[in-house]
C-alpha cells in the first residue's frame, strides 16, 4: 500500500498547476501579493467613508480594537464573515487579497444588489482593479406615482425592500468601477421608455436615475409635485428640467436647488409645449431622480426579444379603457 501512495504521489506532483486550475501567471501573481489584511482593511475603510468609530459600534468592539485590526489585520476568524459585511468586501479577499476570476456577491452597507470580479491585470496594466455589476430595479411610472401619491418619499423609501427580496421584481444591469462608487449619480432605479418622441433616447431603451444627483439645465428628470392648496395628491412628472435665466450660474447650485420656485418640467428640451408643467410658487415639488444612464438595443429584433417593451405598450393601452362606456350593452351605438 506504501509503494501505490508514492506511485499516486509522484503522478500528481508535475500536475499541480494544471489540477488546482491556476496558470503559472496566475500562480506567480497570488505568491508576489504583498499587502496585509490590515491593508485591506483600511483600504476599504477609505473607499466608503468608513469611520473607526462607527465600525467598532458595528462590530461590537472598542476603537482601539478597530486600529490594531488595521495596523496587524490580527482579526479573530468568527469575526470575519460581519466585518466584511460592514466593508463591503467577500470575506475570501479580505482573508487572502485575491478574488476568483468570477463574479462574487459583494455586500456593501449601501443598501444595493451587486457583484464584483476581479480583472486581471497582466492582459492591462491600465485597466481597474476589478468591475462592479449592480442590479437597478426597474419600475412603472404609474407605481411610482401610487406609491408617492399620499407621501412624495414613499418611492425612495420602498427601494430597500426590493433590495432584500430582488427576485420580485425585474432589474436591468450596469458595470461600475469600484473606485468610483463615491461619485454621486449611480442610478437607483430605471424605467424604460416607451414612446418615439422622446429627445435623446429611443423607443425600449431603459432610462436608470439616480436620486443623489440634482439636474443640470435640460437633463430628463423625474418630480413629484402637487398644488399647496387643497390637499391634492401628487402627482409625478417626467420630464426635461429647465429653469429661466439658467445661464446666471451660481457657485452652488445643489444649495439653492431645494429652493427653487420658478422651473419647468418639459416635454422636449428645447420646444415650448401645452403639456409642459410649470412649478411656481403655488406648488410644492421634489425631485425623485436625475436620468443619469441609457441602456439601448441597436437592433429592433433584439429590443422585443430581450425586453417587455411590447408588453408593457399593451398593458399601458388597456388601462386607456373608457370605463363607463364599456358598461354600456353591445348595441348601444346603433351598430
Amino acid at each position: 500500500m506504501a509503494r501505490e501512495s508514492s506511485i499516486v504521489k509522484t503522478k500528481r506532483e508535475p500536475n499541480y498547476v494544471d489540477e488546482t486550475g491556476l496558470g503559472v501567471d496566475e500562480l506567480n501573481r497570488l505568491s508576489q501579493l504583498t499587502d496585509t489584511m490590515g491593508d485591506r482593511i483600511t483600504q476599504a475603510m477609505e473607499d466608503h467613508d468608513i469611520s473607526i468609530a462607527w465600525l467598532a459600534r458595528s462590530m461590537g468592539v472598542v476603537d482601539r480594537t478597530v486600529s490594531d485590526w488595521r495596523k496587524d489585520g490580527n482579526v479573530s476568524t468568527h469575526r470575519i464573515p460581519l466585518l466584511a459585511h460592514f466593508l463591503g468586501l467577500d470575506a475570501g479577499y479580505l482573508l487572502t487579497g485575491s478574488i476568483p476570476d468570477e463574479f462574487q456577491q459583494r455586500s456593501s452597507i449601501a443598501e444595493v444588489v451587486q457583484f464584483e470580479r476581479a480583472v486581471n491585470r497582466n492582459v492591462d496594466e491600465g485597466t481597474i482593479k476589478s468591475v462592479i455589476t449592480r442590479h437597478v430595479p426597474l419600475f412603472e411610472v404609474h407605481e411610482i406615482a401610487e406609491l408617492n401619491a399620499e407621501n412624495p418619499n414613499s418611492f425612495l423609501a420602498s427601494l430597500p425592500s426590493w433590495v432584500a427580496a430582488p427576485e420580485t421584481r425585474g432589474a436591468i444591469v450596469v458595470s461600475l468601477n469600484p473606485e468610483s462608487l463615491h461619485l454621486p449619480g449611480i442610478p437607483n432605479f430605471a424605467l424604460q421608455c416607451l414612446v418615439d418622441d422622446l429627445q435623446g433616447f429611443n423607443y425600449g431603451d431603459y432610462i436608470g436615475f439616480a436620486a443623489d444627483l440634482i439636474p443640470a439645465e435640460g437633463s430628463y428628470a423625474l418630480f413629484t409635485h402637487r398644488p399647496k392648496e387643497g390637499n391634492c395628491l401628487w402627482q409625478v412628472t417626467p420630464g426635461f428640467f429647465s429653469v429661466p435665466g439658467s445661464l446666471c450660474f451660481n457657485v452652488d447650485p445643489s444649495a439653492s436647488f431645494d429652493d427653487l420656485q420658478d422651473f419647468f418640467i418639459k416635454v422636449h428640451p428645447t420646444d415650448t409645449r401645452t403639456a409642459d408643467i410649470h412649478i411656481d410658487n403655488h406648488r410644492e415639488w421634489q425631485l425623485i431622480g436625475t436620468a443619469t444612464l441609457c441602456s439601448r438595443w441597436l437592433e429592433p429584433v433584439q429590443r422585443d426579444a430581450q425586453t417587455a417593451a411590447r408588453k408593457r405598450v399593451k398593458s399601458r393601452y388597456e388601462t386607456r379603457l373608457n370605463k363607463r362606456v364599456a358598461t354600456w350593452e353591445v348595441g348601444a351605438f346603433g351598430c
